[in-house]
């Protein structure tokens, strides 16, 4: 998960880096756009987390209405939210956004304004061969196979099955 917060927030900085350049020629002090940066950076991660919470709340309330549906039966507890998970995965996100929004300011501190406003003129990959798509491709979808294979036996690999679902999914969404 910090690995994915970092990602994203560092993808909406590279995309904001020309707005933040162009601040910095209209007179705004570098100080002030790192704040601006760090508050974005964490706003965006509390909404995230808060709504992603809301969501999973409300499919567990489905999912146990429909379970209660088929087993004809009902649950002794009515309550689905645990507040300390929410704790938790709060916290947790938080100090992810919070080290991420660390990373990505110190980043934008070292750029230079030419650098901030030439980010977005150069190109940032090549044109890859067809063969070479394909190839990351197979092998990342291979690599998430294998590794939701791994946790569907995760009752007789136990830790190996985690280790390897942890590599290999990792590994088949970053290909």
């Amino acid at each position: 998960n910090f690995f994915q917060c970092g990602h994203s927030a560092f993808l909406l900085m590279n995309l904001k880096r020309k707005e933040y350049g162009m601040l910095l020629m209209l007179g705004a002090s570098k100080s002030k756009i790192i704040f601006l940066n760090f508050l974005e950076t964490i706003g965006i991660g509390l909404v995230s987390t808060l709504a992603g919470n809301l969501v999973g709340f409300m499919l567990s309330k489905i999912v146990t209405l429909f379970l209660q549906n088929i087993l004809d039966t009902e649950l002794m507890a009515n309550s689905l939210v645990n507040l300390k998970a929410f704790l938790i995965s709060l916290v947790f996100f938080v100090i992810c956004f919070f080290l991420t929004a660390i990373v990505n300011d110190s980043s934008l501190a070292k750029q230079q304004l030419i650098n901030l406003m030439k980010k977005q003129a150069t190109p940032d990959f090549t044109d890859s061969k067809l063969w070479y798509l394909v190839l990351q491709f197979i092998s990342g979808s291979f690599c998430l196979g294998l590794g939701y294979y791994a946790m569907y036996h995760v009752l007789s690999w136990k830790v190996k099955a985690v280790v390897i679902a942890m590599i290999t999914i990792f590994l088949g969404s970053y290909l």
